[in-house]
């Protein structure tokens, strides 16, 4: 017989199954996120987008800024990296021919875990040749509005997930109709209450100096050295608290988007690219993307030489442990200049627009569930460690007591080599010895 509830929260980490069998609303959930997805490939299709599937594992993960998984391969012994992006997978099939395509499927990114991000998560893309922002813009708001609809029908008194919390009154209403639009530049500047630094046409060092003297007015921990993680970072805390409700910030600076066209706007360079914000996290990522190939080109040898500026500076500074370690995982995390991209752009891309949108995300809004862990079928990926477990980070414990194992089983090991070493250097002497007496014997 089921308990009515279960309250160990380790026992639910270690045995989702009970926790579904046990609880509503993390089944209602994961119900709520699979209807989520069946409307968004509905509403792709019905718009003639072609589903596809691009490589998981390929030589390169690339598409985005993050760190990837890195493996082998056993048949060839190349290194191969589990894909962070579709992008430009998505991007070859138009040169190929296809008009709208799509892709509904899992990333992976060796980055941190907290309340909105895993390693491993779901996103859509899709690209579609002679797109515009505002093409995306209304694509995306017309599907956030037909999911909104959805969800609330699947909410009510006696449906298939009427254990989960309304959405916020709020937004929802804001969903019904077009959004607000916040400029980056501009508005970052009102939020500061001073201008921008100069940020085209100057050396990223002198850039990042500049933008590092004005977090640091505002009093905003900096510790990169890339201009477009300092300006992500200002971003984060001057324009992300102004979007609980759904808005979009667009026109960021041209460096904080290397795959996307740029256009000068009020004499700076800016990128023709969009992010909607909804409860102040990113939920969709838009670009019209750079179709020319010298230009492409261009901009991502920029941002290989900012990783390389990187590695110098840390060099010759020479910083305190944990600051390298911090620095060294950006430069790892830069993408670099991926040429055979660029090559397939000589082809001919059409000017194209993209897309991004987070699934994990979209489903924590509709269902109301604060961490990305509730709503993925095994907790992420600490829950999917634990399963099965009889207590929870055992296998984390054994591992610490291997490591706090290992000085004292090294030391046995070489006080038992100096013995046996010790042993041989007598028996080698006791030899000598006889020699000696043997030879001595013969003389006499």
């Amino acid at each position: 017989m089921l308990p009515d509830s279960l309250d160990n929260p380790e026992k639910l980490k270690q045995h989702r199954h009970l926790d579904l069998l046990v609880h509503p609303q993390p089944a209602h959930t994961l119900k709520l996120r699979s209807r989520i997805i069946q409307q968004i490939r509905k509403h792709l299709t019905s718009l003639d987008f072609t589903e596809v599937q691009t490589p998981i594992l390929s030589y390169s993960a690339g598409g985005a800024i993050a760190k990837p998984f890195l493996t082998t391969a056993s048949s060839t012994h190349h290194p191969l990296a589990l894909r962070i992006a579709p992008e430009l997978w998505l991007k070859r099939l138009l040169v190929g021919g296809f008009d709208r395509v799509f892709e509904l499927g899992p990333q992976f990114r060796n980055e941190g875990i907290d309340a909105i991000h895993n390693p491993e998560f779901t996103t859509c893309e899709l690209y579609f040749s002679f797109g515009r922002l505002d093409d995306v813009i209304t694509l995306t708001e017309g599907l956030l509005s037909e999911l909104e609809r959805l969800t609330r029908q699947l909410k009510a008194p006696g449906a298939a997930c009427s254990s989960l919390p309304p959405l916020d009154i709020d937004i929802a209403s804001a969903l019904e109709k077009s959004l607000p639009r916040l400029e980056f530049i501009p508005t970052l500047e009102s939020q500061l209450g001073e201008p921008l630094p100069a940020l085209d046409g100057r050396p990223d060092a002198e850039v990042a100096a500049d933008l590092c003297a004005l977090a640091a007015r505002h009093d905003v921990h900096i510790t990169s050295t890339s201009p477009a993680k300092i300006l992500d970072k200002l971003a984060g805390a001057f324009l992300e608290p102004l979007c609980y409700k759904p808005t979009w910030i667009m026109y960021h600076p041209e460096c904080m988007a290397p795959l996307a066209k740029s256009r000068k706007l009020r004499g700076r360079m800016v990128s023709q690219r969009v992010e909607l914000f909804v409860q102040e996290r990113e939920l969709v990522n838009a670009y019209e993307e750079e179709n020319s190939p010298w230009e492409q080109r261009w901009k991502l040898a920029q941002q290989a030489k900012q990783a390389v500026n990187h590695e110098q500076r840390e060099k010759k500074e020479k910083e305190e442990e944990e600051k390298e370690e911090e620095e060294e995982e950006e430069e790892e995390e830069a993408m670099g200049l991926d040429e055979k991209y660029c090559e397939t752009l000589e082809w001919g891309l059409p000017p194209t627009a993209g897309w991004g949108l987070g699934v994990d995300r979209l489903v924590m809004l509709f269902s109301g569930q604060e961490r990305i862990a509730d709503v993925m079928a095994f907790g992420g990926l600490k829950g999917a460690a634990l399963q099965g477990s009889k207590k929870p980070g055992r296998t984390a414990r054994k591992a610490e007591g291997a490591e706090a194992a290992r000085p004292k089983a090294e030391a046995v090991e070489k006080g038992e080599a100096e013995r046996r070493r010790d042993e041989g250097d007598v028996l080698q002497m006791v030899k000598e010895l006889a020699e000696s007496l043997k030879r001595d014997k013969v003389t006499k």
